[in-house]
């Protein structure tokens, strides 16, 4: 279980200590790189009781304004705003398909006004909240998707792993029908593996990154659907596999998976990728399966995954930078913040806010 105070500062270094835990991917720097990274606590947020109890994160972002809105299993239908302290605020939304509505809001996005822009899942659509946070508007989306990335002037592209019309489609506020990019021949031959899934940025400007879930590559694309550019990194501790998620205790430790990728301003390519914990097998306890039957299960993900955080300079394509952390990344809000489930002293669910940064 980790505990942190707010302000509290880590400097985590390729080779140096300052981390229990032997770092992955320091084979991957070069003499004369930046090879550490800094990992700031910025924010706890959840209570142990009342309206501000949280359960599984589904998404976080920071408004501009300094407060926090949640999107979690605890209340689908609703979000949460917490202050830049951590504080319970209030609700937003309230369950069903009229303005303001949710049934899965699984995606949020701060706009440049500090209004909102919600992915509905469930309801295949995007709500637009004004800066009030009030609903402004709703876009259908015509697809099934897995991940989605917000472009300029209501743009976005989606991830569609099971379509057999592409595995990325793009669409727009004026355009209900989902166009399909012409897929690669390197993915050809894979309709349904998890070796189609893509792991999309929150926002992107006119071209954006997308990274596979169960291999180490990262692909820039336009929003029309050329591909720029491919960088393939193949480090012994992440092969390419088609087995993603938790697994029986008997079959061994989870296999790594990209979770989360952001661009920052100077083009760097920051991606959070789950590993397992040195002791992912504590994590196990006593529990139920789909059918009740008793089984061993995943009590506390904190205990199962680690998190691999690796800067990519995406001109020399190397890694220029990376850092283990002994939290299991969830995502990255839009201004690249990292945010984990955790949990409090008394065992409530929390989210862990970070800031990581390059010194200088």
């Amino acid at each position: 279980m980790s505990l942190f105070k707010p302000g509290s500062v880590l400097l985590l270094l390729l080779g140096f200590g300052g981390s229990s835990k032997e770092p992955i991917g320091a084979q991957a720097t070069q003499p004369g790189q930046v090879n550490e990274i800094v990992v700031s606590h910025l924010v706890t947020l959840g209570d142990d009781e009342g309206p501000g109890i949280l359960a599984d994160v589904w998404d976080l972002e920071q408004r501009k304004n300094g407060d926090w809105v949640v999107a979690d299993y605890y209340m689908p239908q609703r979000l949460r705003l917490f202050s830049s302290e951590g504080s319970w605020k209030r609700a937003i939304g309230r369950e069903g398909e009229g303005p303001g509505e949710f049934s899965l809001p699984a995606q949020l996005s701060v706009l440049e006004d500090d209004g909102l822009a919600v992915v509905d899942g469930m309801l295949r659509r995007l709500t637009w909240f004004g800066p009030d946070l009030e609903p402004v508007g709703v876009m259908p989306v015509a697809a099934s998707f897995t991940s989605f990335v917000l472009l300029p002037d209501q743009n976005f592209v989606v991830g569609t792993p099971g379509s057999s019309s592409g595995l990325l489609q793009r669409g727009s506020a004026s355009n209900r029908e989902l166009s399909p990019f012409d897929p690669p021949s390197d993915d050809s031959g894979r309709r349904g593996s998890r070796k189609r899934s893509r792991v999309l940025p929150k926002q992107a400007k006119d071209a954006f990154w997308a990274a596979h879930l169960v291999e180490y590559t990262l692909e820039r694309w336009t929003a029309e659907g050329e591909r720029l550019q491919r960088i393939v990194l193949e480090p012994e501790w992440f092969r390419p596999h088609d087995d993603f998620g938790q697994k029986p205790k008997e079959e061994g430790p989870p296999n790594p998976a990209i979770r989360a990728i952001y661009e920052d301003e100077e083009g760097l390519v920051w991606v959070g990728i789950h590993v397992p914990d040195p002791e992912w097998e504590e994590a196990f306890g006593p529990g139920k399966d789909p059918y009740g039957r008793p089984t061993e299960r995943v009590q506390n993900p904190q205990d199962y995954y680690d998190t691999v955080i690796e800067v990519i300079d995406p001109e020399r394509s190397e890694v220029v930078a990376s850092v283990r952390v002994d939290e299991p990344i969830k995502g990255f809000t839009s201004s690249g913040l990292f945010f984990s489930l955790g949990l409090s002293r008394v065992g409530s669910p929390v989210i862990h806010v970070f800031r990581v940064t390059l010194p200088g």
